[in-house]
């Protein structure tokens, strides 16, 4: 393709190839500001936790760096607004790096103090919400209702 530009006087026909697309680009921008701006944002997050769970990978819940990945993913999850994900995140981690799992069968507690207390806070943070989950389904949302008018209540 360069030859190609640089035989048909080079930048004018590339500039005049690739103009619409860059009119049509800018146009959106204008129009789409803070949508934009949001999504870009949140995206952004989003794909910071995905990269971190990639370079952890499926393959090496093991590996030294593991839990810190997780816990990078996690962060990223809370600072984009995802909540959902977060609490998922946490959950994956409790299972992962439970002191009956294989990441702790070469390591000890007192060496990784970190990720004992992130284990511990997540922990508390997973049976925190599913409890909480649990009573919503038992007794539906709580409401708070002013009395009535008129019964003597006060």
């Amino acid at each position: 393709m360069s030859i190609t530009f640089s035989y048909n006087d080079g930048g004018r026909l590339a500039r005049a190839i690739h103009e619409p697309a860059r009119r049509a680009s800018l146009r959106l921008a204008a129009v789409f500001p803070a949508r934009r701006s949001v999504r870009s944002d949140k995206q952004r997050y989003q794909d910071a936790a995905n990269v971190y769970r990639a370079l952890r990978g499926p393959r090496s819940p093991t590996a030294t760096t593991a839990p810190d990945l997780d816990m990078a993913a996690i962060e990223a999850y809370g600072k984009g607004g995802f909540s959902q994900l977060v609490v998922d995140g946490k959950h994956e981690f409790v299972e992962r790096y439970n002191f009956d799992s294989p990441y702790w069968k070469t390591r000890s507690r007192a060496d990784n103090a970190r990720v004992v207390q992130e284990l511990k806070t997540n922990l508390k943070d997973v049976a925190t919400y599913f409890h909480a989950s649990r009573a919503e389904v038992q007794t539906g949302p709580r409401t708070t209702r002013k009395p009535r008018a008129g019964t003597g209540a006060t």
